[in-house]
C-alpha cells in the first residue's frame, strides 16, 4: 500500500511546460512539471532564496496565478523541485470575464423598461 495522501488528481502538463516564477519582482525560468487543481510543481535550476509560504506568481500557458510556495527538493542533479500551492488565479483583462461595453446595459435597460411598459399598457387597457 502506498503512503501518497494527494488530494487532487494531476493534470496534464502542456507540451511547452517552459514557465516564468516572480517573485519580489525577480522573474525565474522554470520548467512546469505538475498540475492540479490544487497546486503545481516546477523545476528551477537552483534553490530560491525565500522562505516557505512565501507568495509569488507564476505565468504558465497564457495565464497568471498567485501561488505559495510549499516547499524546496533539491534533485541529484542540482536543479531544485519546488512545490507551490494555488492561492487565486488572476483574470486577463482581455478575457470573458472583462467588462461588457456601456452600450450593452443601456440598452438592456432600456428593453426592460419598454416591457414594463408595455405590460402597465396593456393591464390598464383591459380593466378598462
Amino acid at each position: 500500500m502506498s503512503d501518497n495522501n494527494r488530494q487532487f488528481a494531476r493534470c496534464p502538463v502542456p507540451d511547452d511546460p517552459m514557465s516564468v516564477l516572480v517573485v519580489n519582482g525577480r522573474e525565474i525560468r522554470c520548467k512546469l512539471t505538475e498540475m492540479s487543481i490544487g497546486g503545481f510543481g516546477i523545476i528551477v535550476t537552483r534553490k530560491l532564496k525565500i522562505p516557505q509560504n512565501s507568495l509569488a506568481v507564476l505565468k504558465t500557458r497564457g495565464l497568471d496565478y498567485i501561488v505559495q510556495i510549499t516547499h524546496q527538493k533539491p534533485t541529484d542533479n542540482g536543479a531544485v523541485v519546488v512545490g507551490l500551492k494555488r492561492v487565486e488565479e488572476v483574470v486577463p483583462p482581455n478575457s470573458i470575464y472583462a467588462k461588457s461595453p456601456v452600450w450593452v446595459s443601456k440598452m438592456a435597460w432600456a428593453t426592460a423598461a419598454g416591457a414594463v411598459a408595455a405590460a402597465v399598457y396593456v393591464l390598464f387597457l383591459k380593466h378598462e
